[in-house]
């Protein structure tokens, strides 16, 4: 275990370090277009901001270096770490200007400070950071498509746009509501199943939702830290974040294999409310009197125009 941990600490120490020209590991990364390598980078520690010495061109950053050699892969890592879009080299040149010198349409595009900002990876939460390789796996996942969806807004109508996701028929359709309906339907976006659990509390929600919530957290304008994403259903803090897990009673189980795909979805999206539950029932019965008195008032007109002569 020791042997580990000063490893790891061996590596951190020199994920940043500079070489004689003041580039880091990233920079050489960024500017080769290695992607996966930005990515192992980025995973360990490397400053996705740094800027270089009088490597490339001065006061470069990995982002410059990135748009410089058109490396889309590459400048999608590092947007997705936090690279500042406006960071400017030594000469105040920002990527979106180096990019558009250079040529390459699809970065400029990305880097462009009036497009939409991507999703950043929340490195900075302490249970981001100490999430199981599964429960990564899923949100990371998430992150791409959310990119990926704000790249084909932006890319339309270029040559370098996304190709559109295949066309699925019918049936493949029904199997995957099939499957994903062995889970419970996402609270929030009503869209997507529950994959991710949120400790200690229990609640569930899908992984895109769970990444917006924490990505979308600014930080406090009075002490530039970033507040703590809390659980949207009972307001209580983020401990964890684990694959959800499959929680039915024996009876539901038996249930759900009685009825169709489509029931059990049906059934399932109206009890989604969970924990509140009292303010469904609130709601449904305000619904239920509302008609009840509806029905009461037609009925006494028809009694009404029948006693007529």
């Amino acid at each position: 275990m020791r042997s580990q941990l000063w490893r790891c600490r061996g590596f951190a120490r020199f994920v940043n370090v500079r070489d004689d020209t003041g580039a880091t590991p990233l920079h050489l990364a960024a500017r080769q277009g290695w992607r996966r390598c930005v990515h192992v980078l980025l995973e360990n520690g490397a400053i996705v901001s740094a800027s270089s010495g009088a490597f490339g061109f001065p006061g470069s950053t990995p982002l410059h270096l990135a748009a410089r050699g058109g490396n889309l892969d590459c400048v999608r890592q590092l947007l997705s770490w936090g690279a500042d879009r406006l960071q400017r080299d030594s000469v105040g040149r920002i990527p979106y200007e180096v990019a558009v010198k250079r040529g390459h349409v699809a970065c400029a595009a990305l880097l462009n400070p009036s497009s939409a900002e991507p999703l950043v990876w929340p490195s900075a939460l302490k249970f981001i950071s100490e999430l199981e390789p599964d429960a990564k796996s899923l949100l990371e996942a998430a992150l791409m498509e959310a990119n990926r969806e704000r790249e084909r807004r932006i890319l339309k109508g270029t040559k370098n746009a996304l190709p559109s996701p295949p066309h699925h028929d019918d049936g493949a359709h029904d199997t995957a509501i099939a499957e994903a309906s062995d889970a419970e339907v996402c609270s929030i976006c009503f869209e997507q199943a529950c994959s991710i659990e949120v400790r200690e509390c229990g609640h569930q929600m899908c992984s895109a939702c769970t990444l917006a919530l924490c990505c979308h957290a600014k930080p406090n304008p009075a002490t530039q830290s970033q507040p703590l994403p809390t659980c949207p259903f009972c307001r209580g803090g983020i401990a964890r974040l684990v694959v959800a897990t499959r929680t039915r009673a024996g009876h539901d189980d038996e249930r759900d294999k009685l009825e169709s795909p489509r029931h059990r979805r049906s059934r399932r999206s109206m009890n989604l409310s969970g924990d509140a539950g009292s303010t469904s029932s609130t709601l449904m019965g305000s619904i239920a009197s509302s008609i009840g008195k509806m029905g009461r008032r037609r009925t006494d007109s028809s009694e009404q125009v029948d006693d007529k002569p």
